[in-house]
């Protein structure tokens, strides 16, 4: 019974007033419908029993019918979405109703009390204003309903009473509506809060579940790197241990290597994971990039010199200074230098470094005449434990992470770094720090 009652006061709009005004209408209706109902059943009972004047309730019995007729054609309005139409029948049945059950109270002014109840209604589930439209309505039937039976019509009862009654039912309407359209913004601003926090939460949710992928990428990656060195060492000390006397400078070498090795892989692992972290925190300091090139340039000058490569720095005159962190501009230049002389066995290695004024930016390039870095590697070189096709088939030692925590340094710089290569031809490494405010401002 209860979910037979719950469909018809439902309505089928998604407009909130519109939503709330069918349900008011509805409520009112299937209310003034059970009230009816029953009074029509009391009534039957007295015309069955033939109580003391029955013979006038079958009038009454056969308006209930009506009435309740009348509901249902509203209540099917309501749910077919027309809210309006079916609130103007509405009115007009209780006005009616009103009227016609006592016609000669309604022309002597008795029941004006009672005409009240569908200006307040009228204010409620139409619009505020109706209420006016309403009691001149009820004002015109109060006049016409006196004059029918010759009587001097109460005009302030029955005009400026209704027209008071009118604004007060205005006003307060009005100020429902204020609040109830205050209350819509608030809740559509809630809705719209709700909903960029959900986003938010959403775009968290999906960068926690990345960096966790990465964590856990990071973490094979780095056991599937130590396993190699690992297993050589274990793998030489047993030979160390059983094989011939004769060869154990050999093995000696070998484990020499593999130590060295490992020892770059951890320091390397250990220097992306502070950077990550923000362990150690950059000293930044205003310098200029040509005394941290010329650094780099001496340290690796020696072992250029051994393979027979020509080594070169070109400075650019009077750069201005960028605040840098030394140390790690040194680390991401050494590695890039360095993979230089590791990857070129005849040539030369060149760095240079010049101010694009236009753009505000000071450049180190780093070239070299080496093997090159292939199309489909050149793409990757930065991501981590990568080594391309030919530096993976070469005997030269590598972690792939030098280039990682070198873009990782530029990066933390402000900068870029981006790399051309042509397979046997070389390689330029390209770094792009900005031109911060000078030391003065």
């Amino acid at each position: 019974m209860i979910d037979y009652l719950q469909k018809y006061l439902e309505a089928p709009t998604i407009d909130p007033d519109h939503l709330r005004k069918a349900r008011l209408l509805n409520i009112l209706a299937v209310g003034l419908a059970i009230i009816t109902s029953l009074a029509m059943i009391l009534v039957g009972f007295m015309i069955f029993f033939k109580v003391s004047g029955w013979e006038n309730l079958i009038a009454i019995l056969w308006s209930g019918f009506a009435f309740l007729f009348g509901i249902w054609v509203i209540l099917a309005l309501n749910r077919k979405g027309e809210v309006f139409l079916a609130s103007a029948i509405f009115l007009l049945v209780i006005t009616f109703a009103l009227t016609f059950s006592n016609v000669k109270a309604v022309g002597a002014g008795a029941t004006q009390f009672y005409f009240v109840i569908p200006i307040l209604i009228a204010s409620v589930i139409v619009t505020p204003a109706a209420s006016f439209v309403v009691a001149a309505i009820n004002s015109t039937i109060f006049i016409i309903a006196a004059l029918a039976m010759n009587l001097e019509p109460n005009f302030y009862i029955g005009i400026f009473g209704m027209f008071a009654i009118a604004v007060v039912s205005w006003i307060s309407a009005q100020v429902l509506e204020n609040a109830l359209k205050d209350l819509r913004e608030i809740n559509i601003d809630l809705d719209r809060r709700v909903e960029t926090r959900t986003q938010e939460l959403a775009e968290a949710n999906e960068r926690l579940k990345g960096l966790d992928e990465l964590k856990s990428r990071f973490v094979s990656d780095v056991s599937h790197e130590l396993r190699t060195p690992i297993s050589n060492l274990s793998i030489y000390l047993e030979m160390l241990e059983e094989g011939d006397a004769r060869n154990t400078a050999r093995y000696l070498a070998v484990l020499r290597e593999e130590t060295s090795r490992l020892k770059k892989l951890v320091a390397d692992v250990l220097d992306l994971s502070r950077m990550e972290t923000g362990t150690v925190a950059p000293q930044f300091e205003w310098r200029c990039i040509n005394d941290i090139a010329e650094k780099v340039f001496i340290a690796n000058q020696l072992r250029a010199d051994v393979k027979g490569l020509q080594m070169e720095f070109i400075p650019a005159d009077d750069l201005p200074k960028i605040n840098m962190d030394g140390d790690q501009l040194i680390q991401a230049l050494n590695n890039l230098v360095g993979n230089s002389v590791n990857y070129t066995d005849s040539g030369h290695v060149i760095i240079r470094t010049s101010h694009r004024a236009e753009s505000g930016q000071i450049v180190v390039e780093i070239s070299d005449t080496g093997m090159g870095i292939a199309d489909e590697d050149i793409d990757h070189i930065f991501d981590r434990f990568y080594r391309g096709k030919r530096a993976g088939q070469s005997s030269i030692p590598g972690t792939g992470l030098g280039l990682a925590i070198t873009k990782e340094i530029i990066e933390r710089h402000g900068g870029e770094i981006q790399a051309q290569s042509v397979v046997g031809q070389g390689t330029t490494f390209s770094i792009y720090l900005p031109v911060q405010l000078s030391e003065t401002g």
